[in-house]
């Protein structure tokens, strides 16, 4: 459970700054220059230290758009409607949902630092230091598509094989 929430952890703090123009290493800055009017989509590499772990890498695929978000991987996926977050673990079969919550309560204190294209449109990597670890993701591509529906962003759980146990918190 602890590595799941230091995973939405990154992936929040990804998909909020994924489309921040400003080249600040403050949380408020990231999310005062987001884009809204467009879906952001980008694929990431993504590696989380722990102080007490090896760390683990994940990759996959991000659509963001105006505090919403839908990101897959190998084995989970994280739908964000700005209302819930639904976290998939397709291993295990389960799914988390649970009640959105502000990025900045999510964060944990840290340094957090983004580097971008040369004509500043892009984000090419970012790094968050804190003290219970660091998490460093890269940004190979990144694109800014039409608006997706609302629905693209919310999970529908009548979707999921009979056998997914759903965990509300």
């Amino acid at each position: 459970m602890k590595l799941r929430l230091f995973l939405t952890i990154a992936f929040l703090t990804l998909s909020h700054a994924i489309s921040a123009q400003l080249r600040d290493n403050t949380v408020d800055a990231l999310l005062q220059s987001l884009r809204s009017g467009v879906c952001t989509k980008a694929e990431f590499r993504m590696v989380l230290a722990t102080v007490e772990e090896v760390p683990v890498e994940y990759g996959g695929e991000i659509f963001y758009q105006d505090g919403k978000f839908r990101i897959t991987g190998k084995d989970f996926s994280i739908f964000c409607n700005s209302e819930h977050i639904w976290t998939i673990d397709y291993s295990d079969g389960e799914v988390v949902r649970q009640d959105a919550m502000l990025i900045s309560d999510l964060i944990p204190e840290g340094e957090i630092s983004a580097s971008f294209s040369e004509d500043g449109s892009r984000i090419r990597s970012i790094s968050i230091k804190a003290e219970k670890g660091t998490v460093n993701i890269t940004v190979p591509s990144m694109t800014f598509i039409p608006e997706k529906p609302e629905s693209f962003y919310t999970l529908d759980v009548s979707s999921l094989p009979p056998n997914y146990v759903v965990t509300e918190l």
